[in-house]
C-alpha cells in the first residue's frame, strides 16, 4: 500500500504514512521523499494512443468476421465440388479471390494493431513500474520481447498484463487498492491462445492438403480461428479500454497530489 499523504512511497505506519511523512519535521529531513514525488513527471500517455488502438482492434474484429464468410464460402465451393454439384470456374475463383482479399487486409491490419499495441502496452508497463513497482514481476523489455520469445511468449505477456492491472487499479482513501477482477484479461488472453493455434493448425494443414476433404478441414480451422479472433478483438477492445481509463484515472488522482509540504525543493 503506498502512502496516504503522499500517495508516493510505500505506507510503514499503521495510519498508512511512510517514513517521510510519519511526525513533525520528518518530512523536512528526507529528501529521497521529494525525489520519489518528482518520479510522478516521467509518466507516459496512454490515453489517446489507446483510443487509437480501440478503433485498430474493432477493425480487425470487422474483418474478422468478414474472413470468416470467405472462409465459410469457400467451405461451401469445396463441398458442392465433392458432391459432384455444378460449380463454374468463376465461382472457384471468386471464392478464391475474395478469401485471399480478405486475409491481406487482415495482414495489414494487423500488422498496424500489432505494432500500436506493442507501444501502448510498454508504456502502459513503464507507468505500472512507477505505480506500484513491487507489482511488476517482468522488466519493461518484456513488454515488447516477451511475445517475441518462443515458448515463453505463452505466458509472459498476460502475466505482464495481470501486473499492470494490479498496479493501475483504483486506490482507497486509505490508500489500498480495490479489487478489480481480472476476467476481461483472462477472457481476452484465452481468445488470443486459442485464435493463434487455430491459425497455426490450419497453415499447417494447408501446406500439405491434396484431397478434397483435406482442403474442407483446413476451410473449417480457418473459420474456426477467424472466429475466435474476433473474440480475442472484442474482448481486447474491453481490456485496453479498462486498463486505460484505470491507469489514466490513477495517474491523474496521483500527479493532483500538492506537493507535500515541509520537503526540500
Amino acid at each position: 500500500m503506498l502512502c496516504s499523504t503522499c500517495g508516493v512511497t510505500p505506507a510503514a505506519s499503521p495510519d498508512a504514512r511512510c517514513p517521510a511523512c510519519q511526525g513533525p519535521g520528518a518530512a523536512a529531513t528526507t529528501t529521497a521523499a521529494a525525489a520519489a514525488w518528482a518520479v510522478r513527471a516521467p509518466f507516459s500517455d496512454v490515453g489517446g494512443i489507446g483510443t487509437v488502438l480501440v478503433i485498430l482492434f474493432a477493425l480487425c474484429g470487422v474483418l474478422d468476421l468478414l474472413s470468416v464468410a470467405a472462409d465459410l464460402n469457400v467451405r461451401s465451393v469445396i463441398q458442392d465440388l465433392v458432391a459432384n454439384a455444378p460449380v463454374s470456374a468463376a465461382e472457384i475463383d471468386d471464392a478464391d479471390g475474395t478469401q485471399a482479399a480478405v486475409g491481406g487486409l487482415q495482414t495489414l491490419m494487423y500488422l498496424a494493431t500489432g505494432v500500436t499495441f506493442l507501444v501502448w502496452f510498454r508504456r502502459a508497463r513503464l507507468n505500472a513500474g512507477l505505480l506500484d513497482p513491487e507489482e511488476q514481476r517482468r522488466g519493461p523489455g518484456w513488454a515488447v520481447g516477451g511475445w517475441f520469445v518462443p515458448v515463453v511468449h505463452l505466458w509472459f505477456p498476460r502475466q505482464i498484463a495481470g501486473d499492470i492491472w494490479r498496479a493501475s487499479r483504483p486506490r482507497t482513501a486509505a490508500g489500498w487498492a480495490e479489487q478489480v477482477p481480472l476476467t476481461v484479461v483472462n477472457l481476452w488472453w484465452g481468445a488470443w491462445l486459442v485464435g493463434t493455434a487455430g491459425g497455426q493448425l490450419a497453415a499447417r494443414l494447408d501446406l500439405r492438403a491434396e484431397t478434397p476433404d483435406e482442403l474442407l478441414d483446413v476451410a473449417g480451422y480457418l473459420a474456426f480461428a477467424d472466429l475466435a479472433a474476433a473474440v480475442s478483438a472484442v474482448l481486447a477492445v474491453l481490456f485496453v479500454r479498462r486498463l486505460t481509463a484505470m491507469q489514466t484515472d490513477r495517474i491523474r488522482t496521483l500527479t493532483a497530489v500538492p506537493y507535500p509540504v515541509g520537503l526540500p525543493v
